[in-house]
């Protein structure tokens, strides 16, 4: 949930008006790694990631767990994903390999 004046966000527009809200707040592109919300949602969805790429399962049930996590992460968010994690070396090759970085070029 995020609050701005009298309106109550919550979901995927919560995260995009916070995410809005911060870069009036605080410009700077890294300091959203800093952010105790913002730190949260990465840590989650790349340990979804880390999880299907360290599974045991085959090539093709990681890409459909993948897919599942693509489907549940909207455009923005993806956005917003890529926009932060741009200099990560350790994580780009992961959304890259599960197509992440192909949707996310799409996006442009």
């Amino acid at each position: 949930m995020f609050r701005n004046g009298n309106k109550i966000y919550s979901g995927e527009e919560a995260v995009l008006r916070y995410y809005s809200s911060f870069y009036i707040i605080n410009p700077l592109e890294n300091g959203i790694l800093e952010d105790v919300f913002f730190k949260r949602y990465f840590r989650i969805f790349f340990y979804c990631l880390q999880i299907i790429h360290e599974s045991n399962l085959n090539v093709k049930q990681k890409q459909i767990l993948a897919d599942i996590l693509s489907i549940e992460t909207s455009d923005a968010e993806l956005r917003i994903v890529f926009n932060s994690q741009a200099g990560d070396d350790l994580k780009l090759p992961l959304l890259n390999q599960y197509g992440f970085h192909e949707r996310f070029k799409s996006l442009s």
